[in-house]
């Protein structure tokens, strides 16, 4: 089941199910209040008005936090996605990148690298193997989004691309020399 906007309690609730009945658990961090995607990357308005250092801190905190709660009920995910369709990145503006915020990949990537650091330290203490993910939509700037991330020291395992054919074409051949590029 895919949950639109939940809190950790109904997180907690559906991971448990899934892992009960046998499967694996990929979980989005949106790091926001509400649906986060190209268009939107809404800071929690908890953490909004706060230094940079607090907000990178806070996405530490909050993961590392879900994470041990998920472990103390043997549901850790399998894959943790840090952020949905960040293609202008995420956590507006700490990690915007786009705009009058070209320059601010470094704010993005430390961001990322927050979380997976959560992660990791969760790995380390319970011994599990989660990889991580990084989600755009689309694949007209994937290569180049991936590679502004990399030149930044981004840290993570996966790419994953959301395709809409009413956004991103119909023309398959396209799409699949753009994921073999990749």
């Amino acid at each position: 089941k895919i949950l639109s906007k939940s809190n950790l309690p109904e997180v907690l609730k559906i991971c448990a199910k899934a892992k009960a009945a046998g499967n694996n658990i990929l979980l989005d961090f949106h790091y926001s209040d509400t649906w986060a995607d190209p268009g939107k990357q809404f800071v929690p308005a908890a953490w909004d008005g706060q230094s940079y250092e607090s907000v990178r801190d806070s996405v530490y905190a909050f993961t590392k936090f879900v994470l041990e709660k998920m472990n103390a009920q043997n549901t850790l995910p399998e894959i943790i996605q840090i952020g949905n369709e960040i293609n202008s990145g995420m956590l507006w503006d700490y990690g915007k990148v786009w705009g009058d915020f070209d320059d601010n990949w470094g704010n993005l990537v430390t961001l990322i690298n927050a979380a997976k650091q959560a992660i990791s330290e969760i790995e380390q203490t319970t011994g599990a193997n989660i990889q991580t993910m990084i989600h755009i939509a689309g694949i007209t700037d994937a290569h180049w989004f991936f590679d502004k991330l990399f030149q930044h020291g981004a840290s993570f395992d996966l790419i994953g691309l959301s395709y809409y054919p009413w956004w991103h074409g119909t023309d398959l051949n396209e799409i699949e020399t753009a994921l073999q590029n990749m």
